[in-house]
Parts: structure tokens; sequence; C-alpha cells
């Protein structure tokens, strides 16, 4: 495994990495984000059982998508 950045990446130190895990992302900020990718996603786990009941039922410390296996 490479520990080189991607093109266009940027290094962080390890508190910024901590302050982005802080607090996980809503679906409505996944959605957002994911604008335009052409595959199928999804919302799976604790959020996916709290959309389908319509409300938020309890804080969430991270969010899972995942895409069909067929793609």
């Amino acid at each position: 495994m490479s520990r080189e950045l991607p093109p266009g990446g940027v290094e962080i130190t390890e508190a910024e990495a901590g302050a982005r895990w802080a607090r996980a992302w809503t679906p409505a900020e996944v959605t957002a984000r994911l604008e335009g990718v052409p595959v199928p996603w999804y919302v799976a786990g604790g959020w996916a059982i709290d959309l389908f009941a319509g409300e938020q039922t309890r804080e969430h410390g991270d969010l899972e998508i995942a895409v069909p296996a067929a793609r």
C-alpha cells in the first residue's frame, strides 16, 4: 500500500483528522456530497431504520452507505 497522496490530496494533521471524524454526516449531507455520482447507493444501518420510520430516534455516531454488489 502506498503512503503517497493521490493527485490533489492534501495532508492534514492528526488534530484535523480527529475533528473531521468528531461528527457523523447526516443522510442529507451524504446526499449533497454524492450528488451526481452515477452509481446507485443507499443509506444502511441505523440511519436507514430512522429514515424508514420517518424520524430520527437517537443520536448517530456514524452513517453507513452502500452500493449494490452488482454494480
